[in-house]
């Protein structure tokens, strides 16, 4: 059988690069507010590129599976060594098409934001469920390409398609209003072939009010027959699947719009500048540093100037000679330690792309992209031309808790046990690890989080100690000043 090759993958990587770069174009072009009603190339465009281009990339992941089973079918034909280095080659170029499908996603994912920038309990929602892996090659993937190429508007409103995102993962579209920024619905797609080169989609939506329009915005020429519903089609576990889908759109929804008890806004200082002063200055070949606050140290690596294809061959390569050139790591910590503090710690994590190479989405914050930074200058990281990783002594949270009234059982840095006592109540936080990810992953001022607890704790204890309820908190990130407030206990 004829195998893939290396420059098949490569080929395969470098187109996808090239569509990712007008992606990034349109993004930039968004940010900067350059499009118009008679200008929306920025808005339409997008989502079929990048679609294609996942889909593309995707086609090639998929031929590599289907070589790694026929070769495993037939093991007994080939010599141990050649069918171990083989399916060894096959696995890492599976790998680096992965790695180039997270990039792409992660671009989709900061479009998705600017849709879904007034939805951010929605996106709670949305990150809930299991990340995407892949995307399908067969039917349904063909139907999920096809409507974000064909599908832009119905009834009016504008569709995000959730293929070329990873934190969009209840139902595979969004149905937004353009005037408020609304979430007015989400659908599923079903997909069918009844014969070659034909493919029918039907789309079950799930939406607020009425009104929604299934015809208005479809590709003409109109089909001169009615096409059947792809939903009649399916199986029996197919239907019920879909039921359980449609199910959890609904509860979305609920959960989505239930409003809280009480509002809260907390100002506080923009920590974005030595990110972006970093990410500017950074050489290639050296790591460059810089500190943010008191608390939060950072450190970037460039790489060279390269093709994705080169880049992707082996990540691991930049990484460990970044690892070795941290020899001046130790100097910046001492920069960040408390003095006198004996739980003074130092918790390393990486910006942007985790360790597992997904960039996590954090339920309430900003997507990087539409923070106060230069698309210019984030671009390398998201393209991963460069490493950036941080350092976070929690040492000062815990300092301001404690100023604030709190005490803080600091055994374990990353979750920390906080807790304060009025009379007979006993007032606990948890989700310290949530708090430091808002603060060393999105540059949050520790004393936010200290201000809100405070918050919730007058809210929530009287002078006559009475026990605490329970308080779900939604933690909003906004940059300027926003209309609505950032800190909701509810």
């Amino acid at each position: 059988m004829a195998g893939i090759r290396q420059q098949d993958v490569d080929t395969a990587l470098d187109r996808a690069e090239r569509r990712f770069n007008k992606c990034w174009c349109y993004l930039t072009a968004i940010k900067a507010g350059k499009f118009s009603k008679d200008k929306l190339d920025p808005l339409v465009e997008f989502q079929p590129i990048l679609a294609s281009a996942l889909f593309d990339l995707s086609k090639v992941h998929a031929q590599i599976a289907k070589e790694r089973k026929a070769r495993i079918s037939d093991k007994r034909r080939y010599a141990p060594s050649w069918f171990k280095a083989r399916m060894s080659f096959l696995s890492r170029q599976q790998e680096r098409l992965v790695e180039a499908l997270q990039i792409g996603r992660s671009i989709g994912d900061a479009y998705a934001f600017f849709f879904y920038q007034k939805e951010v309990q929605f996106l709670a929602q949305q990150v809930r469920e299991p990340k995407p892996g892949v995307m399908s090659t067969g039917i349904g993937g063909i139907g999920e390409l096809q409507a974000a190429k064909n599908m832009r508007l119905l009834g009016g409103y504008f569709l995000v398609h959730h293929c070329v995102t990873s934190m969009l993962r209840l139902g595979d579209v969004t149905l937004i209003d353009l005037h408020g920024f609304k979430v007015v619905g989400i659908g599923e797609l079903k997909s069918h072939s009844d014969q070659a080169g034909h493919v029918v989609v039907s789309m079950s939506i799930l939406g607020e009010g009425s009104g929604i329009d299934l015809h208005q915005g479809m590709p003409e020429p109109v089909p001169e027959a009615p096409l059947f519903n792809v939903v009649d089609q399916l199986t029996k576990a197919a239907k019920d699947r879909l039921k359980r889908q449609m199910d959890r759109i609904q509860k979305s929804h609920v959960e989505a719009r239930k409003k809280p008890d009480s509002l809260a806004s907390i100002e506080s200082e923009n920590r974005v500048v030595a990110m972006q002063r970093l990410l500017r200055r950074a050489p290639a070949g050296r790591v460059a540093y810089a500190v943010s606050g008191r608390s939060l140290a950072l450190f970037a690596y460039r790489l060279a100037s390269q093709p994705l294809s080169k880049r992707l061959r082996n990540m691991g390569k930049p990484a460990r000679k970044m690892m070795r050139g941290l020899e001046d790591l130790p100097n910046k910590v001492q920069e960040i330690l408390v003095p006198g503090r004996l739980d003074n710690a130092v918790l390393l994590s990486w910006f942007f792309y985790r360790q597992d190479g997904h960039f996590h989405y954090l339920p309430g914050m900003t997507h990087p992209f539409w923070w106060p930074l230069s698309p210019d200058a984030l671009k390398p990281v998201v393209f991963r031309q460069m490493i950036v990783g941080t350092a976070y002594n929690p040492a000062w949270l815990f300092q301001a808790l404690e100023g604030a009234g709190f005490n803080v059982d600091s055994t374990d840095p990353r979750n920390a046990k906080i807790s304060r006592r009025q009379g007979d109540a006993l007032f606990q936080s948890e989700g310290t690890s949530f708090y430091i990810r808002a603060i060393q992953d999105y540059l949050m001022d520790e004393g936010v989080i200290v201000k809100m607890l405070a918050l919730v704790f007058e809210s929530t204890v009287d002078d006559a100690g009475k026990v605490p309820k329970r308080v779900d908190l939604i933690l909003r990130q906004e940059f300027g000043r926003p209309d609505e407030k950032d800190v909701e206990p509810g």
